[in-house]
């Protein structure tokens, strides 16, 4: 079953169109999810069988981008369901919708509907070519992989941690940057913080860049 994009739909921000769309973004991720052939409750045991539910942060940077690559090769399976988790710091208010998806975060938006630069927009990401390229190379060269998305605006470190509870993820993957001992006590660092709260195994990738 196709999702439905609302990029083109003009409600206006009242409480009424907003609880409407709380409720229509909620059927539009069942939908999607329960269209691809996996269970909302998947026990320790069909885990290991079932469709699973892999998790990538990015944010389209050096380091992302290497936790992404690392996933397709390492991690991710025919049969897979590779879900990409961003996290915006801003909320635009240009549209009723975001006032809602501020708390409860993007509906599940398809590869397809991601990598068009109006639909992209709407949400306030900017996908780089090179993140694009490596996903629409998995989704051709793994059979039945399905790539989606979902945005969250607020803190990063908090919001994975919501994701991973909340979609639910099976297994994150997340990007470390080479941050200074300064600045890692100052503001934090949001693969740590994830590794001791996040609900899922979590998988830490160090950008090339910064080994050694």
């Amino acid at each position: 079953m196709d999702c439905v994009d609302l990029s083109n739909d003009k409600l206006p921000p009242n409480p009424l169109s907003l609880v409407f769309l709380h409720f229509y973004s909620v059927l539009v991720g069942y939908f999607c999810l329960s269209s691809w052939p996996w269970s909302t409750s998947l026990s320790a045991k069909g885990m290991a069988t079932a469709d699973r539910r892999v998790g990538v942060a990015v944010d389209f940077s050096a380091c992302s981008k290497a936790a992404l690559r690392w996933a397709v090769e390492n991690v991710v399976r025919p049969g897979d369901h590779l879900i990409l988790i961003n996290v915006q710091k801003e909320v635009l208010y240009e549209e009723g919708e975001m006032q809602l998806w501020e708390a409860t975060g993007s509906p599940l938006i398809p590869l397809a509907e991601f990598s068009d630069p109006g639909v992209a927009k709407k949400y306030g990401v900017k996908p780089d070519a090179e993140t694009l390229d490596i996903l629409n190379t998995v989704a051709r060269q793994k059979e039945q992989i399905v790539v989606i998305m979902k945005i969250y605006w607020g803190d990063a470190r908090e919001k994975i941690c919501e994701a991973i509870e909340s979609i639910p993820l099976s297994c994150l993957v997340i990007g470390k940057r080479g941050l200074s001992t300064v600045k890692r006590i100052l503001i934090g660092s949001v693969s740590n913080y994830v590794v001791n709260n996040g609900t899922c195994p979590v998988t830490v990738v160090k950008s090339p860049e910064h080994e050694g």
